[in-house]
Order: C-alpha cells, then structure tokens, then sequence
C-alpha cells in the first residue's frame, strides 16, 4: 500500500509540474493526461480487490520513459525527469504487497469444481 501512496504523489507531481517549473509543448500535454490516469489507478489499486490496476501504471510508467524520444522534449532536462518519474512508477508498482485475503477464485473457478461439492453436494466454503 506504500508503494501505491508514492506512486499517488508521484501522480500529482506530474499534473503540477507543468505549471511549477513554467514548461510548454508536447510535455505539458503529455504530464496533464498521464498524472491524473496515474493518480486514478493508483488511488483504484489501493484496494487489495483491485490490485490488478497497478498494471496499469506499469504501462504508465513504461510510457514515461519513452515519451520523451517520441515526442520530441525540447530541453533535454524534461524529459530526463519525465523517464526518472516514469521509472519510479513503473518500479513501484510492480511491488505487489502482502495479501491478507484471496478474493474470488479468478476464471478458474467457474470451471472448477471443488473438492468438497463433487463428494457430497456441500457448498464451496473454506471453514477454519
């Protein structure tokens, strides 16, 4: 859950940067669209049902890195920043966390059938 708070300040870093360090062009576009998608995945990824989103920022981040090549940043200050923040993201969120529950079973469960229920028609409840 920490790495997602960093990745959320990250995130907003991005949306204000434009503005705080007085830049324009394709960067100021480019860090308008990601932070706030970045914010928004982040903040989605907190909960551990929907952790799945970091791989979101993942891409995000990947993004990031390469943005600055295919987009032309004119000072080259920009976009070394831009891939720095980017690689921060991208690392961050592949750290996955502790879990403390599984949730649901994944597509693997509606076609599985449980122990349990194949012997004696019980539902599939882990007790214990």
């Amino acid at each position: 859950m920490w790495n997602q708070l960093l990745v959320i300040l990250l995130g907003l870093w991005l949306t204000a940067s434009p503005g705080v360090m007085q830049y324009e062009g394709p960067e100021r576009t480019n860090n308008h669209i990601v932070g706030p998608l970045v914010v928004s995945a982040a903040i989605i990824a907190l909960a551990e049902a929907t952790r799945a989103m970091r791989w979101v920022n993942v891409t995000l981040g990947a993004w990031l890195i390469v943005a600055p090549a295919l987009l032309g940043y004119d000072p080259l200050h920009i976009g070394v920043r831009s891939s720095l923040v980017g690689a921060a993201i991208l690392a961050l969120s592949l750290i996955e966390g502790p879990r403390r529950a599984r949730m649901g079973g994944g597509w693997p469960r509606l076609w599985r059938t449980p122990p349990e229920e194949a012997e004696d028609g019980r539902e599939w409840r882990k007790t214990g």
